[in-house]
């Protein structure tokens, strides 16, 4: 199967989610990235799915927040790909 690469919108959001080590809520999380609540959460599947396949997992708890959940080394090893290897640009 192939993996296909985060687009540019999809990077930022796991960038802010990786480097956040709080729980933060999709409105917080949007605000920050200046996105919408709405495009977050539309992109949170992709996003998700990218970092399972690398070992970790995003956590979404209603009335909490979302987080992610993982070794801190495994967290590093994503942000240094993310930033060395951008997608696709979102218009």
């Amino acid at each position: 199967m192939t993996i296909l690469p985060l687009d540019s919108r999809q990077a930022r959001i796991a960038r802010s989610l990786l480097g956040e080590p709080e729980v933060a809520s999709i409105e917080q999380l949007a605000g920050t990235l200046q996105l919408t609540h709405r495009v977050v959460r539309y992109n949170l599947p992709s996003v998700e799915s990218y970092l399972a396949d690398r070992g970790l997992v995003v956590r979404r708890q209603r009335g909490v927040g979302i987080w992610v959940e993982g070794e801190a080394s495994t967290r590093r090893r994503i942000l240094d790909a993310l930033d060395a290897a951008p997608g696709p640009a979102v218009l």
